[in-house]
């Protein structure tokens, strides 16, 4: 496999993962919260994994934009810290929801102020599973990593 696809592999999985994760933390964490109409800790796992696999497909494409461009930033910038993809992960998540409130022309926002904080923390959660599988290796080259050390003799 090339390095480029390689790398355009690594990118994807990342994403597919980081949109799962995310999902997985909002059916856990919103369900309890006081957004809730009825709030309840359990659900059956057939359900509970039903919504977390379309939660993440919803996800995915409603984040896609912010997130793709903070993917090509950080693979020009060569951006490695884990605190960027956190940070581009929680505006990933918020920017849909202001585009959103933007478009509406609404002076409050659609959300209260718990699903805010719990879609910027899925989204920091989101950026951090993101920086597991790809963000640690963006703007590098996959040879150096994975070729042994030359020595100058």
């Amino acid at each position: 496999m090339s390095l480029g696809l390689r790398r355009l592999v690594r990118i994807a999985a990342g994403y597919a993962l980081a949109a799962l994760f995310a999902s997985l933390f909002l059916n856990l964490a919103v369900p309890v919260s006081a957004t809730w109409p009825e709030p309840r800790l359990f659900f059956s796992p057939g359900e509970f994994f039903l919504h977390s696999a379309f939660a993440a497909m919803v996800i995915a494409g409603l984040a896609l934009l912010p997130a793709l461009l903070f993917i090509l930033v950080a693979e020009w910038r060569r951006q490695t810290r884990f605190s960027f993809f956190m940070v581009a992960g929680a505006a990933s998540a918020l920017l849909p929801l202001a585009a959103l409130d933007l478009f509406r022309g609404a002076a409050e926002p659609p959300a209260g102020d718990t699903l805010t904080t719990l879609l910027a923390l899925a989204g920091a959660m989101a950026g951090l599973v993101y920086w597991l599988v790809a963000g640690r290796f963006s703007g590098t080259n996959a040879a150096s990593l994975t070729a042994p050390a030359q020595t100058g003799s």
